[in-house]
């Protein structure tokens, strides 16, 4: 946590705080704890939605997931724009 705090120039407190769901990061937080991770920022997010889905919503959304995470990133993009395409 100390690093993450130091590469987007964070307290730890507050790194610790987003973990536990003490507080809300602001979306270009997301993006730069996303870019010090490594990952995409909508990876961070699906995190966060399956904690805070019921039993139910997480038998149709965790093996999507799964299956999602196991495509190259820009194939990732794609499927989401398409996604948010459709959903609209």
């Amino acid at each position: 946590m100390e690093q993450l705090s130091e590469l987007i120039d964070m307290s730890w407190q507050f790194i610790g705080n987003i973990e536990r769901a003490e507080s809300v990061p602001s979306l270009a937080t997301v993006i730069s704890i996303a870019n010090a991770l490594g990952v995409s920022a909508d990876t961070l997010l699906c995190d966060y939605l399956l904690v805070h889905c019921d039993e139910a919503e997480l038998d149709i959304y965790s093996p999507l997931l799964c299956k999602l995470r196991t495509l190259p990133q820009d194939k990732q993009k794609a499927l989401f724009e398409f996604l948010c395409t459709v959903i609209s």
